[in-house]
C-alpha cells in the first residue's frame, strides 16, 4: 500500500498550472492603464471620446488630427488601442 502525505503529482501540476494562470490575469487596474490613441479629423469627435474614455477610468488617452502622424506616434508610444476614423479627408488623399 502505498501512503501519500499531501497532493498526488497531479493536484500539484495542475494547482502550479492555477497559479500560473492567476499571475497572468489582467486586472480592470490593468485595462485602465491601457496606452490609447483617437485619430478623428474633428475636434469635437476627439473631444467626446477623451471625456467618455477618462469619465471611465482610463489614465492614458492621447490624440491626433493628422493621420499621417500614427505610424510615427505608435513607434514611439506603442499604443494598446488606436482608435480610428477611416474617413477622414488626409488618410483618404494619402491612399
Amino acid at each position: 500500500m502505498n501512503t501519500l502525505s499531501g497532493p498526488s503529482s497531479l493536484q500539484k501540476t495542475s494547482w502550479s498550472k492555477q497559479e500560473r494562470q492567476a499571475k497572468a490575469m489582467i486586472t480592470s487596474s490593468d485595462i485602465l492603464k491601457a496606452n490609447i490613441l483617437i485619430v478623428d479629423d474633428q475636434h469635437a469627435n476627439i473631444s467626446l471620446l477623451e471625456d467618455m474614455l477618462r469619465n471611465a477610468g482610463y489614465v492614458s488617452v492621447s490624440s491626433t488630427e493628422d493621420p499621417r502622424e500614427v505610424c510615427e506616434l505608435h513607434r514611439q508610444h506603442r499604443y494598446s488601442l488606436i482608435l480610428l476614423d477611416l474617413l477622414m479627408p488626409a488618410w483618404m488623399a494619402s491612399k
